[in-house]
């Protein structure tokens, strides 16, 4: 894999001064670095380290290209050809030629009866589907926080990333762009809060009366309250489309494992909602890993120190979700529960199960307005079935989309504790590959020095088990003659 290595020198007014390349990676990263955003900077007379990203999604997952100062190449073409991508979509939103509704009700009967779209829910369901199919992420909907279906407007910002100016300068202006519509939104809706009839209407505050006709209660407070209750909400499409193809790397394993705890094979599309499939993803609160699982929680079923990561290895985290959900279905009975307990915990959904007397979803996110179960608690059961059926008709609504091939690979236990380049020089492979097949192994710490435990369960290119079952028959027989040797000495 190519690499190379980045120095930056900073200094008031001059972004960009110099770049350091080795490798092979200059010729092709040069006429793109206007398209790489820089996320976050510490400095004090130089960059300390540099996060490339496409765009941070809705649940702060980082889509990191950089480790230190070394940034991997083929992330870099990957952010910028996602982000080429992006204006490629045309100008009414999105190639829209499938039928939305159509699809929600699964016509072709693809989704297993577990996961079809209740009525209650439905509304909801579509926000997330729209999110996901029809809107990119030149695109933030602004919508109400509690009642997501309800759209204010929609900001296009793909005019502005095409103007001849720097990335630092687009972002300001998107920010800015996206601050004005809500400026205008907030303004109409307490307009309307004051009216005392609702004549004489502006087409905006007409629109919005429109959206809210069927909500009960005085509708001056209605508006009133709608003014500071509501959100922007980037499009995914286009990590909807790039989820999809990553995950079809191991997927086919992920069902198995589920299935092997007669878990519905369905729930390994949750990852297109926690990461996009992402391995490298992780969370500004610390979760990693396709599966998003936070420290602690990781460290409940898998292997988490200064060396060894597991909630990184997307077959060993996928392991820990089947065991976590089936954890959650057998204490709380519902998928609907058991799904949302994955992000908000079981505890909080039995005591607000038992609070409001129900077993019904919308009716817990209807009712129960706790701090701690907020946009994301309420909203994670609907999205990930968005997020499944989007998966189940990727054809109908993308198109053809390239698949990334399954590695082909096979798993040993390690009999005995192993340095990682005995281990690299015994199977024919260089560190990098150590790596690729088992990114649970921390990037930064392991090195060709690092000792692998026993019992470490290593994934390993189909055919070089083999010679490390070899290594251990002839260990084994050393060790023996040795024993035989010190007992007739």
């Amino acid at each position: 894999m190519k690499r190379v290595t980045l120095g930056l020198l900073f200094f008031v007014g001059l972004p960009l001064a110099f770049i350091s390349i080795s490798g092979l990676g200059l010729q092709w990263l040069t006429p793109h670095l206007e398209t790489l955003e820089v996320l976050a900077v510490e400095t004090r007379s130089k960059i300390q380290s540099v996060y490339l990203t496409i765009f941070e999604n809705e649940r702060d997952v980082t889509q990191a290209c950089t480790v230190g100062d070394t940034i991997n190449v083929d992330a870099v073409k990957l952010a910028v050809d996602q982000e080429l991508n992006m204006n490629k979509i045309p100008l009414e939103f999105a190639d829209v030629n499938y039928n939305a509704d159509k699809i929600l009700s699964d016509p072709l009967n693809r989704v297993s009866e577990d996961f079809k779209i209740s009525p209650d829910l439905r509304r909801r369901v579509a926000f997330w589907f729209d999110i996901y199919t029809r809107y990119s992420a030149r695109f933030s909907v602004i919508h109400d926080i509690d009642r997501p279906w309800i759209i204010y407007k929609v900001v296009d910002v793909r005019p502005i990333y095409d103007e001849p100016i720097n990335i630092f300068q687009k972002d300001i202006k998107e920010r800015r762009a996206i601050a004005n519509a809500e400026a205008a939104v907030r303004k109409a809706l307490l307009a309307l809060s004051r009216k005392r009839n609702l004549f004489s209407l502006s087409d905006e505050e007409a629109k919005y009366v429109e959206l809210f006709k069927d909500i009960p209660g005085n509708k001056r407070a209605i508006f009133k309250k709608a003014a500071y209750n509501f959100r922007a909400q980037k499009g995914q499409k286009n990590f909807m489309r790039q989820g999809i193809a990553w995950s079809a790397k191991y997927i086919n394993e992920m069902e198995a494992i589920f299935a092997r705890y007669d878990l519905p094979v369905e729930l390994v599309r949750l990852p297109l909602v926690e990461s996009s499939f992402n391995e490298d993803a992780t969370s500004k609160v610390g979760a990693s890993g396709i599966w998003q699982f936070m420290h602690n929680t990781g460290k409940m079923y898998l292997k988490v120190n200064d060396t060894i990561d597991e909630r990184n290895s997307p077959l060993k985290a996928t392991e820990a979700a089947a065991q976590l959900m089936l954890s959650n279905f057998r204490i709380l009975k519902t998928w609907p529960f058991a799904v949302t307990a994955y992000n908000h915990g079981a505890g909080g959904l039995i005591q607000a199960s038992k609070k409001f007397q129900t077993q019904n979803l919308a009716e817990i996110i209807e009712k129960h307005h706790a701090r701690s179960f907020g946009f994301a608690s309420e909203n994670f059961f609907s999205e990930f079935l968005a997020a499944l059926h989007s998966e189940k008709y990727q054809e109908e609504i993308f198109g053809l989309i390239p698949k990334h091939e399954p590695l082909s690979a096979e798993d040993s236990v390690l009999k005995y504790n192993i340095r990682v380049g005995t281990l690299a020089d015994l199977l024919g492979l260089t560190l990098e590959e150590i790596k690729l097949y088992n990114p649970d192994l921390k990037s930064r710490n392991v090195t060709m020095r690092t000792t692998l435990p026993q019992r470490y369960r290593i994934r390993l290119p189909t055919g070089r088990k083999t010679r490390l079952e070899l290594y251990y028959q002839r260990a084994d027989e050393n060790r023996r003659s040795k024993r035989v040797a010190s007992r007739e000495g």
